[in-house]
């Protein structure tokens, strides 16, 4: 016991340390576990555990708990581009990856659509 020393830091005006850490948060990777395990009880029929899930108690289900998370990912994604470039640096980041995931929406629903309409007009009239 004699090896440990306790120091006593301000966490005021630092990063808490468990945001410091690099590599993948098991808190959120918990958290959507058990969102999936919710979902998954919820679509199979007259089940008991069901009655386990958020559905039956609120106004909400298992999809806004992923909503959730995914707005505590951007933070913590977006919040050391905002301390690194400021407001304007952290909007435009966010900007630019909304419409790269716009753009890659538009070219897999066109990419679908030819498909589709390709594979409609191969059959000729046999429909």
């Amino acid at each position: 016991m004699d090896d440990r020393t306790q120091t006593s830091r301000r966490l005021f005006g630092e990063t808490p340390p468990e945001f410091r850490a690099a590599g993948r948060d098991l808190r959120i990777d918990v958290c959507r576990g058990i969102a999936l395990w919710w979902i998954f009880l919820d679509h199979v029929p007259n089940n008991i555990g069901s009655w386990l899930t958020p559905r039956n108690y609120g106004f909400c289900d298992a999809a806004e708990i992923f909503m959730f998370l995914s707005g505590v990912t951007c933070a913590l994604a977006y919040g050391k581009a905002r301390e690194r470039e400021g407001w304007s640096g952290m909007i435009g980041r966010s900007l630019r990856r909304g419409w790269d995931i716009y753009a890659a929406f538009l070219l897999l629903t066109l990419a679908c659509a030819t498909s589709a309409n390709n594979r409609c007009s191969s059959f000729g009239n046999n429909f």
